[in-house]
């Protein structure tokens, strides 16, 4: 059982250290969305 506890602990520590690192990823990914270059490379005309 106590291994399970600690495994839970490392789980929920690491859904801490990881959640900027997405938010960061995300927002990363959307701005290059936006960028023309991206679309141009991609070669979508709107």
């Amino acid at each position: 059982m106590c291994s399970i506890a600690v495994l839970q602990s490392m789980v929920f520590i690491l859904q801490i250290l990881l959640k900027p690192f997405l938010t960061i990823l995300d927002s990363c990914l959307t701005s290059m969305l936006r960028n023309p270059i991206h679309v141009f490379l991609f070669g979508w005309e709107f």
